[in-house]
């Protein structure tokens, strides 16, 4: 998986490893997912003072695993070290998954203090924009299939009191 991240332009061999339920050691994960991304991009992160909007052009974070919820914490635990876009981007899907879709409990101290240290807020809205793809059918119809619909959260939510 590690040198799929590191090596492909894309992310479908990764992506096809976690539906997959390949064994893997996260801390084999989290430095070449980084880098892939500083490497070929697919995503964007747009800040103001208020808001994050954030897009991925691969998404992967719907295909972890319960086991794998300890690489979305490891994604989170590395991200707030960074600053930057990159960093913005992927805190934000995994707070989305780790929080709100699963319904983990909220961020506690000392990470809660790191995330309002990297947005120097938690008073922050969060967009995820809409993911969609689009094929050629046989017919040379065009389908566009919706990875993920838009959806906006507070940071604050994501947070324990």
């Amino acid at each position: 998986m590690a040198y799929a991240l590191r090596f492909g332009e894309t992310l479908i061999t990764f992506i096809e490893c976690l539906a997959k339920r390949a064994a893997f050691e996260i801390s084999e994960i989290v430095s070449p997912l980084f880098d892939h991304f500083r490497r070929y991009k697919g995503y964007q992160s747009e800040r103001t003072n208020s808001s994050l909007r954030v897009y991925l052009t691969q998404t992967f974070f719907h295909l972890f695993t319960l086991r794998v919820n300890d690489l979305i914490s490891a994604i989170l635990a590395e991200a707030v070290l960074e600053k930057g876009h990159l960093a913005d981007m992927l805190i934000a899907y995994s707070l989305w998954e780790k929080v709100l879709l699963r319904k983990e409990p909220r961020i506690a101290n000392p990470l809660k203090a790191s995330l309002i240290r990297h947005f120097e807020t938690a008073h922050l809205q969060i967009t995820i924009a809409r993911a969609e793809q689009t094929f050629s059918s046989a017919r040379d119809e065009k389908i566009t299939v919706i990875l993920n619909p838009e959806v906006s959260f507070a940071l604050k939510d994501c947070l324990a009191d």
